[in-house]
C-alpha cells in the first residue's frame, strides 16, 4: 500500500502520511491505485461538485481541485483543530487609523470567528485592543481606529473557534505624525466703510479634528488669532466670514486661520481698503482739516481744503453734477459763491483713441496678446474704485511694455537673450495708496510654460525658462497675493511668485482660453463650450454646463461688478465666445441664460465701467445697460483687435499691428 517509487521528496514534514489509495471513478472503475491520492475536504463546490486535494507520486506538492460528487475519494476524520491565520499587511496609515489585512487558511472548524489584535507592546492577544471582522475562510480586512499619532504599534491577526484562539504573524508600523492643518483664503469681497466678506477653504485637518476655524484680521500685516478673529466652525471644507466693526477709509489685512491638537495655521494674506463713510444726503457739517466747520446743502457732496487743479472722483457717468465753489478765511464768513457750471462724465467705450507702443526695429511686427493693470491707489469717496494704476502689455514676440496713466507706454527692461513668446499678464499692489512701497507683483506667461516676474512692470526676470515638457498658457488672473494661469491640454496651474507653480486638475482636457474672478469666484472658459468654477481661489475646479453652447469656443469672461457702485451685481458673470456667444449668470454661476449678438463675431473681452461692453475679433464694440440687451456702437471698428483690459475708468485692445485702443 505504499507509494510507488521514487516517491522523491516525500519527508511527511506536515505529518499527513497520507496513502495513495486512488480513486472510484463515476463508472465504477478504480485507478490510480500507488501512484496518487485523493481526499474529499468539507466544502462544496455547488450542488453536485465539491474540493479535494490531490497527492502525486514524482512531485512534492498537494494540488486543490473540485470534482463532481459521484467520484470515490479517499476520506479522514479530523479532530477539531485550531484555525491557521496570517497577517498580510498594514497599508493606509494614518495618524489615528490604519488598515489590517489577514487571511483564515483553515478553520479547523466551522463558525471561526476572526479579527485583529494590536498594541504598543509586542505580541497583542485578544486581552488587547481588537476588532471583529467577520467569519469564515478567506481574505478578510479591518481598520484599526483611535491610534495615537506617531506611534509604533503591533498588530496580529486571530481567529477563534470551538477549540480556541490562534494568531497570524505579527506586524509592526509607526502612525503619522499630525500636522497643521492646510487651507487658503478667499478673496474678499462686499466691502463697505464697516465690514467686507471673506472666508476660507480647509483643504486638509492634518489629521486631526480642526476644532476652530475662521479668519483673522488687522491694520498690520500677517494677523493672527492675537488680532481680531472670526469664528466660522469646525472640521474641513469651505466657509464664509463676515467681518465687521471695521474703521473706515482703512487698509486691512486678512487671513483664513485653522486650529488643530498641533497648532493654528494660516491662508494666504489678502488686504482691502475698506470705503469712506458714507455721506447721509440733507443739512448737516462737514469739517476741513483746519477744523473749520462748513454747512452742506441738503443733497449735496462737498470737497475741502483743496488746491487747483482737484480732480473729482466716483462720479457717475451720464450723471448730470452741478459745481460751484466759495471760501473763507479763519472761520469767518464765505464770499459769494461762484457760477454754477456743470458737467456729465461721459460713458467709455464711445470714443477710442489709437495708442502707439514704443518703436521698434523696422520690420519687428507683434501682435499685442494682453494688457494688465495693477490697482495704486482709490477714490476717497468710493475706496472700491481705483483711480491710478501700473499697466502692462505683452506680445507674441515676447515685448513687455509698461504705463502709468495707460495712454503713454514705455518699453521695459527684459532678461538677457529673452526670445520667448507671451500670451498674458497679469498683476497686483498688495499696499494700496502707498505711493512709495506699493508692493507690485507681476507675473507674465506664455509658450512651453514660460513665466516672468516683476516687482514694478519695468524690471523683468525670467523665472520659468521655455519647456517642451510643459503646456503652453494663454491667460492669467491676479488674486490679492498670487496668480492663477490656464492654458492647453485644460491647464490650470497656480503660483505665488512666478517660479514654483502648482498643477490643479481641471477634469478637462480642452484649451482653455480665459480666466476671470469676482465675488470669491474663479472662473475658467475655453474651446468646446467648457466652462470651470472654482470656490477656493483655484485650488479646485468643478465643470457648469451652459445653454445652447455646442460648438462654441469661449474666450473671454466678465464680471458684472461695478466698483464702487450702490448697485453691485456681484454675482452677475458673462461669458463669450465664436458666434457673438453670451451667456450670463445672475447667481454665481448656479443658473445661465445664453444669447446671441447680432452681427457679433467671435467675442474676445467682456467688462463693466458704467454699463457692460463686449469686443470682437473684427474690432466691434457692443454695449449694454443690463447684459441682456446689446447694441453696436457706431464707432470706427478697431482693426485686429486680439486683447480686451476693462479696467476702473475705461478700457484697452491690444491689435495684431502692436497697437494699443483706449477709450476712458
Amino acid at each position: 500500500g505504499g507509494w510507488n517509487p521514487p516517491n522523491a521528496g516525500a519527508t511527511n514534514s506536515t505529518g499527513f502520511t497520507g496513502f495513495p489509495g486512488g480513486h472510484r471513478d463515476n463508472g465504477g472503475g478504480y485507478n490510480y491505485f500507488v501512484f496518487n491520492g485523493y481526499w474529499w475536504s468539507s466544502t462544496d463546490a455547488g450542488s453536485e461538485y465539491a474540493w479535494f486535494r490531490h497527492l502525486y507520486y514524482d512531485f512534492a506538492y498537494m494540488s486543490r481541485y473540485t470534482s463532481g460528487q459521484r467520484y470515490g475519494f479517499s476520506v479522514r476524520c479530523l479532530k477539531n483543530t485550531l484555525p491557521q491565520v496570517n497577517t498580510t499587511s498594514v497599508t493606509n496609515v494614518t495618524p489615528s487609523t490604519a488598515l489590517v489585512t489577514g487571511e483564515i487558511i483553515s478553520e479547523g472548524d466551522q463558525n471561526t470567528i476572526r479579527g485583529f489584535c494590536y498594541s504598543i507592546t509586542s505580541n497583542p492577544t485578544i486581552s488587547n485592543d481588537t476588532t471583529m471582522n467577520g467569519i469564515g475562510i478567506g481574505l478578510y480586512s479591518g481598520t484599526l481606529q483611535n491610534l495615537t499619532p506617531s506611534t509604533t504599534y503591533y498588530v496580529r491577526a486571530y481567529a477563534t473557534n470551538s477549540v480556541g484562539t490562534s494568531y497570524g504573524n505579527e506586524v509592526s508600523f509607526t502612525t503619522q505624525a499630525v500636522l497643521l492643518p492646510t487651507l487658503t483664503t478667499a478673496v474678499v469681497s462686499a466691502i463697505s466703510s464697516t465690514g467686507a466678506s471673506t472666508g476660507g477653504h480647509v483643504t486638509s485637518d492634518g489629521g486631526a479634528l480642526v476644532t476652530a476655524r475662521g479668519v483673522a484680521f488687522g491694520t498690520t500685516q500677517n494677523p493672527t488669532t492675537i488680532n481680531s478673529t472670526t469664528n466660522n466652525g469646525t472640521g474641513t471644507g469651505v466657509f464664509t466670514s463676515t467681518i465687521t466693526g471695521l474703521a473706515a477709509s482703512t487698509l486691512y489685512y486678512v487671513r483664513a486661520y485653522a486650529t488643530n491638537s498641533v497648532g493654528t495655521a494660516y491662508g494666504n494674506q489678502e488686504s482691502f481698503n475698506t470705503l469712506a463713510p458714507a455721506f447721509s444726503c440733507g443739512t448737516s457739517t462737514v469739517s476741513d482739516i483746519d477744523g473749520n466747520n462748513w454747512s452742506l446743502t441738503p443733497g449735496a457732496r462737498s470737497a475741502t481744503k483743496l488746491s487747483s487743479p482737484y480732480v473729482l472722483c466716483g462720479l457717475d457717468n451720464g450723471t448730470t453734477y452741478w459745481l460751484f465753489m466759495n471760501g473763507r478765511k479763519n472761520g469767518g464768513p464765505g464770499g459769494p459763491s461762484s457760477e454754477k457750471i456743470s458737467a456729465t462724465p461721459r460713458p467709455a467705450g464711445d470714443q477710442w483713441e489709437s495708442l502707439s507702443l514704443p518703436t521698434r526695429p523696422a520690420g519687428d511686427v507683434f501682435a499685442t496678446h494682453s494688457v494688465a493693470m495693477a490697482r495704486l491707489s482709490t477714490c476717497p469717496a468710493r475706496a472700491a474704485l481705483a483711480t491710478e494704476g501700473r499697466f502692462v502689455s505683452v506680445s507674441d514676440k515676447g515685448h513687455i511694455n509698461y504705463s502709468n496713466d495707460g495712454k503713454s507706454w514705455k518699453a521695459a527692461t527684459l532678461p538677457n537673450a529673452w526670445n520667448g513668446s507671451l500670451n498674458a499678464v497679469a498683476g497686483y499692489a498688495s499696499n494700496l495708496n502707498t505711493p512709495t512701497n506699493p508692493g507690485l507683483s507681476f507675473v507674465a506667461v506664455g509658450a512651453m510654460g514660460t513665466s516672468l516676474t516683476s516687482k514694478d512692470g519695468i524690471d523683468w526676470t525670467l523665472a520659468q525658462a521655455p519647456n517642451e515638457g510643459l503646456p503652453d498658457l494663454r491667460a492669467i488672473t491676479a488674486l490679492s497675493s498670487s496668480f492663477v494661469a490656464v492654458g492647453a491640454k485644460g491647464s490650470i496651474r497656480s503660483t505665488s511668485d512666478g517660479l514654483s507653480w502648482t498643477e490643479r486638475n481641471s477634469g478637462t482636457l480642452e484649451q482653455l482660453n480665459a480666466i476671470g474672478i469676482g465675488n470669491n469666484r474663479l472662473f475658467a472658459a475655453g474651446n468646446a463650450g467648457t466652462l470651470l468654477l472654482s470656490n477656493d481661489s483655484g485650488s479646485t475646479w468643478s465643470s457648469i454646463n451652459l445653454p445652447e453652447v455646442s460648438g462654441v469656443d469661449l474666450h473671454a469672461i466678465g464680471h458684472g461688478y461695478l466698483r464702487g457702485s450702490t448697485a453691485t451685481d456681484v454675482d452677475r458673470f458673462l461669458v463669450g465666445g465664436s458666434g457673438g456667444y453670451i451667456a450670463l449668470t445672475s447667481d454665481g454661476g448656479s443658473t445661465w441664460s445664453s444669447q446671441r449678438i447680432p452681427g457679433a463675431s467671435t467675442i474676445l473681452g467682456i467688462g463693466r465701467t458704467s454699463r457692460y461692453l463686449a469686443i470682437d475679433d473684427l474690432g466691434q464694440v457692443f454695449t449694454s445697460t443690463d447684459g441682456l440687451a446689446w447694441s453696436r456702437q457706431i464707432t470706427p471698428k478697431l482693426s485686429g483687435a486680439r486683447s480686451f483690459l476693462s479696467f476702473d475708468w475705461g478700457y484697452l485692445v491690444g491689435a495684431s499691428d502692436g497697437r494699443l485702443y483706449g477709450s476712458w
